[in-house]
């Protein structure tokens, strides 16, 4: 896959002051074997790290002359700054002539805006410029954006990076629609964290390839639960249960038709399976459970009438307690109703 994926979650953590120097270090490690290309920094995040691991590739968000002279000390190949940086100072000979790849950030949200980047031709500096990175794209809603995209990137003779802002909760789908079109690169954040909006979230942009590219694309998201302990760590916030792709409970089903339709055939529900995200699928029973998925939890030969009766209590248990019941509360029952756990150990049984 020739196409970058980018990751700026870094310099959004260190402004907010969380993390160590061993975290920063362990989340790019992560990340780049998950098949990360590249990772944001700032000097926020270069005065946490004090030195940088050497097989990782970073570009450096560059404000200042001391920025620029960092990028040289510290033999980073590429920076990004903002349009205004661009337009407005004197750093573009520095960054030229140590030979660093410069990217050049500028906020456009809808089609007409992002064709009006062409502005950035007028600069005296035009030629130095190796990437456009498009900010926003908020108010994308047809593909025309796509097509503004190419034609900047043809007119300014430069790759075309975007960093789509999750203002509208469209910023999965711009990015992946991005990478179908075979625009050169992504620039996303884990979960999205960051900005005031938030961004493209990494794991959805990576699944989704994923989906669409099979094993070709390349990454290794069997890592993501590991990724998610990381950042709860680094942050403190714990990703909730049922966001796609990293939630705990995704693929925990319950309701009869839904168990059923699991057990005949997983694509029925499931866009991709549970290992590929380093999860697993688990049948919870509760006030939605049928007999057929309490026999299917079970995997053992019931008579009828007390697998009738087990399910009336389960879902009174579960009424009453205001959620699903667990593997134990389940056995409990079971006792009750039919006198014995036989069955319900061992290679008989499944909880």
């Amino acid at each position: 896959m020739n196409q970058k994926i980018i990751d700026r979650t870094l310099p959004e953590i260190c402004e907010r002051g969380f993390a160590g120097k061993s975290d920063l270090t362990d989340l790019c490690l992560l990340m780049k074997e998950m098949g990360i290309d590249l990772f944001e920094i700032n000097f926020a995040c270069l005065d946490k790290m004090v030195e940088l691991p050497g097989n990782i590739d970073f570009i450096y968000r560059v404000e200042s002359e001391r920025d620029a002279e960092l990028c040289r000390q510290y033999g980073i190949r590429e920076c990004v700054l903002s349009e205004d940086v661009f337009l407005n100072s004197g750093l573009l000979k520095g960054l030229v002539r140590r030979q660093i790849s410069i990217t050049v950030e500028a906020e456009a949200d809808t089609p007409e805006e992002v064709y009006a980047l062409e502005r950035l031709g007028k600069s005296k500096y035009t030629g130095a410029i190796d990437c456009i990175r498009i900010m926003g794209l908020s108010r994308c809603d047809s593909a025309s954006w796509v097509m503004a995209a190419h034609s900047i990137g043809k007119a300014l003779k430069t790759a075309v990076d975007i960093c789509p802002v999750n203002r509208f909760y469209c910023a999965t789908a711009t990015a992946v629609e991005a990478f179908l079109e075979g625009l050169d690169s992504i620039t996303v954040t884990f979960t999205g964290y960051g900005g005031k909006h938030g961004f493209a979230p990494l794991e959805e942009v990576l699944a989704a390839i994923e989906v669409f590219e099979g094993a070709k694309a390349g990454f290794n998201l069997r890592l993501l639960p590991q990724l998610c302990g990381l950042f709860n760590k680094m942050t403190g916030i714990a990703v909730p249960d049922n966001k796609p792709v990293l939630g705990k409970s995704i693929f925990k089903y319950e309701s009869g038709i839904h168990a059923d339709g699991i057990q005949k055939n997983p694509l029925t529900y499931e866009p991709f399976a549970p290992e590929m995200v380093g999860q697993q699928r688990s049948l919870t029973i509760g006030k939605h459970s049928g007999t057929g998925a309490i026999a299917q939890k079970l995997q053992i030969d019931f008579d009828p009438a007390d697998l009738k009766t087990i399910l009336e209590n389960v879902r009174k248990k579960s009424i009453g307690l205001k959620r699903s019941l667990t593997d134990q509360e389940l056995k409990e029952i079971c006792m009750q109703v039919a006198g014995s756990l036989k069955g319900l150990q061992g290679e008989g049984g499944c909880i």
